[in-house]
């Protein structure tokens, strides 16, 4: 390579902009008078930066495929190769007058200003963190307020047509100090220094100070600003992926207005994709699936499961209620100890302490009933026959006498009417011969 001309006078050009904090635009330089682009080959972010310091900026990346629009005349600069510590272009080694170059690749720069984190830059898409130069070191933008405006500002400042803004540091989380907050463009703000901000440096990353200054509290972890650049496209060449559409394949489509979610669960939208959060009893992409709780022994105490949809009812044992039979049963408050016991009561279960007099659980039965109910129990077939039989033979006894006793308080009234009726004297006398043969005889 042979070393270029002094170069006396350049400018940025096309769609570009300088101001006190950034500048962007095509490349140009004056050579014989004459002004001409640079071509984009070998160029990158040495060759950009060493613009951006013969501007007055700290740093710059490179530009390629004439983002700030075609130039006209000569490539005068082809294969420029620059270091660092370079400070014009004029120490840099290229070639002049390029040759096989167009103006479609015409160089530009962005000067203080970068997409970082998990970022890619094509010629029709561009996405990452955005960070600007400031006071010597990178810092990022904290995502209060920021919306499509902010995003286009900065998809402006890096050459392309249109912009999404993206929040919660969905490229990664930043280091070092947030140099921008609340910041809130116009439309036709052409970089950042144009829009309205808290100030630089302002913004505070001291977790303690979130609740005193919410505008001015700013994590790295879920605030950090990104952006997705694009160019518009005609949109019915454009197959966009699952979940996206628009020209450039850039606008999310909220799945959650078609309701996907069955059995009331909750869908949350995502960039791309979303996600539902089912109810109770719910599983599956889209809360389809019928759980069975009774695989994971919801009901307790040995109770008995039932699965129905979305649910399960558990069918408890004696002493225990609840859905999940996980609450004792208070039998005492249900006066389950009669004829004054004591309840007291136990998981499951309960205990009576009786009254004297008084047996069994719940102190129904008295205990001389008790005993003689047991000494009935211990009696045998043959044994309960030998008493029914002494039971007849003493009725049969008790009769006899009866009537014996009967029969002569018969006679004793008869005696006494004869006594008083001589008449009838013979005849008494004559019945008491009778009986007394009768029981003498042999």
């Amino acid at each position: 390579m042979d070393n270029f001309y002094y170069v006396l006078c350049f400018r940025l050009s096309g769609s570009s902009s300088t101001t006190k904090y950034f500048a962007y635009g095509r490349v140009e330089i004056n050579y014989n008078g004459t002004w001409g682009t640079v071509c984009d080959r070998l160029w990158d972010d040495d060759e950009a930066t060493v613009v951006c310091k013969m501007l007055g900026y700290q740093y710059g990346i490179a530009i390629k495929n004439a983002k700030y629009g075609k130039g006209t005349g000569p490539v005068i600069l082809d294969r420029a190769y620059c270091r660092s510590f370079h400070k014009s272009l004029d120490e840099c080694s290229s070639l002049s007058y390029a040759t096989n170059c167009s103006h479609n690749q015409d160089a530009g720069v962005a000067c203080n200003i970068r997409l970082a984190g998990k970022a890619s830059v094509s010629t029709s898409l561009a996405y990452g963190r955005v960070e600007v130069y400031y006071n010597g070191s990178w810092g990022t933008v904290c995502d209060n307020n920021w919306s499509s405006n902010e995003g286009s500002v900065v998809c402006k400042m890096f050459g392309y047509s249109g912009g999404v803004a993206i929040t919660e540091s969905l490229f990664g989380a930043g280091n070092g100090p947030v140099w921008l907050g609340n910041v809130k463009c116009l439309s036709s703000a052409k970089d950042l220094s144009q829009c309205n901000h808290v100030g630089w440096g302002n913004v505070t990353t001291m977790f303690s100070q979130r609740y005193y200054y919410p505008s001015w509290y700013c994590s790295h972890y879920n605030d950090d600003a990104g952006v997705i650049c694009y160019d518009n496209v005609n949109e019915s060449q454009v197959t966009c992926g699952e979940g996206w559409t628009g020209s450039s394949c850039l606008i999310d489509i909220n799945e959650c207005q078609k309701a996907p979610c069955s059995h009331n669960g909750t869908c949350i939208n995502s960039p791309g994709s979303f996600k539902c959060m089912c109810s109770t009893g719910w599983t599956g992409p889209l809360c389809e699936i019928d759980i069975n709780e009774c695989e994971t022994n919801s009901c307790s105490h040995n109770s008995s499961c039932i699965n129905t949809l979305g649910s399960y009812t558990c069918l408890c044992i004696s002493g225990w209620n609840g859905s999940s039979c996980n609450i004792d049963v208070d039998e005492c408050a249900q006066d389950v100890c009669a004829n004054g016991g004591k309840c007291t009561n136990t998981l499951g279960s309960y205990h009576c302490e009786c009254r004297p007099g008084f047996v069994d659980s719940r102190c129904t039965i008295l205990s001389d009933l008790e005993s003689y109910l047991n000494k009935t129990e211990r009696l045998s077939p043959t044994n309960m026959a030998g008493w029914i039989l002494f039971g007849i033979l003493l009725l049969i006894l008790f009769t006899v006498i009866a009537v014996i006793a009967k029969h002569f308080k018969r006679k004793k009234a008869d005696f006494k009417i004869n006594s008083m009726n001589p008449h009838r004297t013979n005849s008494f006398q004559i019945g008491i011969q009778r009986l007394v043969r009768t029981i003498l005889a042999p």
